[in-house]
């Protein structure tokens, strides 16, 4: 029997099967597509984070795990359906977030670019009392 490594791989380089980063090198500045990894491609390209397409990733996985480029995690973003909260203010603690399912609109979207779509309530909170 066949084992896969790529959950293994994924841990090493601090991102989980399926989540999107970007790739950076000291010599090559900044990889403008997105990538990730997944179990039955490996190493996925995109280029607008949406569509995934395989890429011939040896070349890439090996600069990576040589350390020559580095992986660069991007901040969280909610699948669709999936629930996200943001600050709110109140006098009350327990009324200081509200929560959403993600629908990839334009409110969401807007909340998503001024950097308050937490993936939990405490984040929420916290971004409420600061």
């Amino acid at each position: 029997m066949r084992k896969n490594y790529m959950a293994e791989v994924a841990k090493l380089l601090g991102v989980e099967l399926g989540e999107s980063f970007k790739i950076t090198s000291d010599t090559q500045g900044d990889y403008q597509n997105y990538y990730r990894l997944t179990e039955n491609n490996c190493l996925e390209m995109s280029d607008d984070g949406v569509e995934w397409k395989m890429t011939t990733a040896a070349v890439l996985l090996k600069y990576i795990l040589m350390g020559d480029i580095r992986i660069v995690k991007l901040p969280w973003r909610p699948q669709i359906r999936e629930k996200y909260y943001v600050p709110r203010i109140a006098t009350r603690p327990e009324d200081r977030y509200y929560w959403y399912h993600w629908q990839n609109s334009d409110a969401d979207i807007k909340r998503y670019d001024m950097g308050i779509v937490c993936k939990t309530r405490e984040e929420a909170v916290a971004l409420t009392e600061k």
